[in-house]
């Protein structure tokens, strides 16, 4: 769309999707004990511990549980020159500095997340806020949509898909609704516009980043969290500040401040 042509780069259909999940290894509701000297390591690097994933295997396993569905998606470029300097502004940066923080301490974020921090928070937000959206129009439970995230130095897209081992993941809704007139542009205005607001403000536009129990900022299940089988991150690193404005901020990428 014309309107978007400065902030996304290209817009890709997948008609068809092979998805294949592998199971490596899992947690519990609540996880053991950390390893002490990982512990004492990362207290002193002023981190806080990772959740420690468990193997399924004691040794080097020869195959794996696997997963093959089928569906369909829709692939959005956004404009890495664009996003990068958005994110070089010294009200991101710092905004996103209150983000990674629990209790004072800096988190330990995950590398593929940390190498573009306040770029991912951007495209993993607008994923919630358009698969929200897709929900309501496309025929498909929001529990059925999945993202994938690409951030890094050299990219910034978002997949956005379903798939299920049914016939519900290759219905060709979502493609379908994609290719109607004027309907991809004002989807994505209307999530833009809704990442502004959230039934439960000024709660949710107010509250301190650092002081939450997970790695959020503005954000809460009534505006951008999703189902956490639909998220890769389950529901973290979130906020709405950096897509548009909220109650307290201006400095989202689509914003005016």
């Amino acid at each position: 769309p014309t309107s978007l042509q400065k902030e996304i780069g290209r817009i890709t259909l997948v008609k068809k999707l092979r998805v294949v999940s592998a199971i490596t290894g899992f947690t519990r509701i609540s996880p053991f004990d950390f390893e002490q000297d990982s512990v004492e390591k990362r207290k002193s690097e002023g981190l806080v511990p990772n959740i420690r994933i468990a193997r399924i295997h004691s040794g080097q396993p020869r195959w794996l549980p696997v997963v093959e569905n089928r569906g369909e998606g829709i692939f959005l470029s956004f404009n890495n020159s664009v996003l990068k300097n958005w994110a070089t502004k010294p009200e991101v940066e710092e905004r996103m500095m209150r983000l990674i923080k629990f209790q004072g301490k800096k988190i330990d974020v995950p590398k593929n997340i940390s190498d573009d921090f306040p770029g991912y928070v951007f495209l993993h937000t607008m994923s919630h806020l358009m698969i929200k959206g897709m929900g309501k129009s496309s025929g498909y439970p929001t529990s059925s949509f999945e993202e994938r995230i690409y951030s890094g130095k050299e990219m910034a897209g978002i997949l956005i898909f379903t798939s299920a081992s049914s016939r519900d993941g290759s219905l060709g809704g979502l493609v379908d609704l994609v290719t109607k007139q004027h309907y991809l542009e004002t989807m994505i205005q209307n999530s833009i516009s809704a990442s502004s607001v959230c039934s439960t403000d000024p709660l949710c536009s107010t509250q301190e980043p650092e002081a939450q129990h997970n790695c959020v900022g503005a954000s809460c299940h009534a505006c951008s969290m999703l189902p956490e089988t639909s998220c890769e991150s389950q529901n973290n690193f979130l906020d709405r500040t950096a897509v548009y404005r909220t109650l307290t901020e201006n400095i989202g990428l689509f914003g005016d401040g």
